[in-house]
């Protein structure tokens, strides 16, 4: 399984099965890549622990993280695999799967309101009605980019939020949001649609971002705890059920 940037940079090829494999990978599973076809570049992050010996005699251990990229390739690119495909409906219905997930968070859900937001003084997440939105999936990305939020709170994830329009911690909530969204989406087979609030963060994002290139890996990494703190939810829930 994929994760963090990794998640990011896999959305974003036009390959939506969502699954993948390096070369060696397909030709062991009888599937070879087909000729021409171009690999996409991921990063591994490997965490490797050194002993040294100290003057003293003493041992100390010294902890690091390595960078190793991978090319993969998507299973529309190999021959003859299975390609199952969500069905990507576009009318206002309730996707089961996504409810179950949501309801499992033990998230707390205002709905018929005129917007979509978290509000951390009630803890809540607020929302306008399913008709409302132009499609299924508009409804559930909005919906999820909420929860990133609810999940950053200190007695769950505890993330740094900024509180105003316009400061730096506040657009970069914004984007582990959006990206927090789109890991959770792919995950329930929704087709994420980005949030059109999220457009008046655009600037500030890019800001950012220039600022601190490191920024979209750090975004990911917080968007992906977000993901597998819901994660966890589900497996409580199953336990207690």
């Amino acid at each position: 399984m994929y994760r963090g940037i990794n998640t990011l940079i896999l959305a974003s090829t036009p390959y939506p099965s969502g699954t993948w494999g390096t070369f060696k990978q397909w030709k062991y599973l009888g599937h070879p890549v087909r000729k021409g076809q171009k690999s996409t570049g991921i990063a591994f992050f490997k965490p490797i622990t050194k002993e040294t010996v100290r003057p003293d005699g003493r041992t100390e251990e010294e902890s690091y993280m390595v960078i190793r990229s991978y090319s993969v390739f998507a299973a529309e690119q190999v021959t003859g695999y299975p390609i199952e495909m969500p069905d990507a409906a576009g009318d206002n219905h309730r996707n089961q799967q996504a409810e179950e997930y949501f309801r499992r968070t033990g998230a707390k859900v205002h709905s018929g309101l005129d917007r979509a937001y978290y509000r951390h003084s009630g803890d809540y997440i607020g929302m306008p009605a399913l008709e409302q939105f132009t499609s299924t999936n508009a409804y559930y990305s909005t919906l999820f980019h909420e929860l990133t939020h609810w999940i950053g709170t200190h007695n769950r994830c505890n993330r740094e939020m900024g509180r105003r329009f316009g400061d730096k911690r506040y657009a970069i909530e914004e984007l582990v949001a959006e990206l927090g969204a789109i890991f959770h989406c792919l995950h329930l087979g929704v087709i994420a649609h980005p949030k059109e609030e999220s457009a008046k963060y655009l600037n500030s994002w890019l800001r950012t971002l220039n600022d601190d290139k490191k920024l979209v890996f750090t975004a990911s990494s917080l968007a992906q705890k977000a993901m597998d703190y819901t994660m966890s939810l589900q497996e409580e829930a199953e336990q207690v059920a």
